[in-house]
């Protein structure tokens, strides 16, 4: 994966914080994205117990040997103050769930005006906006998964809740972003620790070890 050829070419990046999650995130997806003379395709995100979310760059799809100067990795937001317990992609929005059973939402692209091409890295023109920021749970929120129409997020509060699709998928801000949330459903007797979905169904687990 282009995760272990990057690690294979850095030798990993340091945090001096847990690791609590990760997820990969496609720049050049979405009308808002840049697409002629793409010098960036795709970054990790990595989400820290200390509340920190960073970036850091991926190779290019098909250029296994590609040699990236340095191992650049750029902050995503200021440090919250509750760790940040899962990470996902969803119509082309970066969501956050943490440990206070709140979700953060951001837009992001690569037209950061701040960014100077001969003194920057490339993992710098990104920049993300914040469009959301809502509690849709009263413990961590331990998972986040997509499918389809719907987005879902489990937590140790043994729920799990559904999230529609954002009213407008070319929003950057909070005052034009909106998503209602649904209701919680609660099926497990134990926190919700993972979670995956498809068109069809909704599997999770739990902490006891039950799948349903």
């Amino acid at each position: 994966s282009n995760s272990i050829i990057a690690s294979e070419q850095f030798g990993g990046a340091y945090y001096r914080s847990p690791v609590f999650c990760v997820c990969t995130l496609d720049v050049t997806k979405g009308a808002r994205i840049a697409t002629d003379e793409v010098i960036l395709t795709h970054v990790c995100v990595v989400g820290l117990k200390s509340g920190d979310l960073w970036c850091v760059p991926l190779p290019k799809p098909n250029k296994r040997t590609q040699n990236i100067s340095g191992f650049e990795k750029a902050r995503i937001s200021g440090k919250y103050d509750y760790p940040v317990s899962s990470l996902c992609v969803c119509w082309n929005f970066l969501y956050a769930g943490f440990a206070d059973g709140s979700v953060k939402a951001w837009a992001f692209d690569d037209q950061n005006p701040g960014f100077d091409v001969s003194t920057q890295a490339p993992i710098h023109a990104l920049q993300f906006h914040l469009v959301m920021h809502k509690f849709a749970h009263f413990s961590p929120v331990t998972c986040i998964t997509f499918a389809g129409e719907y987005m879902f997020t489990g937590s140790f509060d043994n729920s799990y809740v559904t999230w529609a699709e954002p009213d407008d998928l070319m929003a950057t801000n909070m005052a034009t972003f909106n998503q209602t949330i649904g209701k919680g459903h609660v099926i497990h007797e134990a926190p919700v620790t993972a979670i995956a979905a498809n068109k069809f169904l909704l599997v999770s687990g739990d902490k006891n070890g039950y799948v349903k």
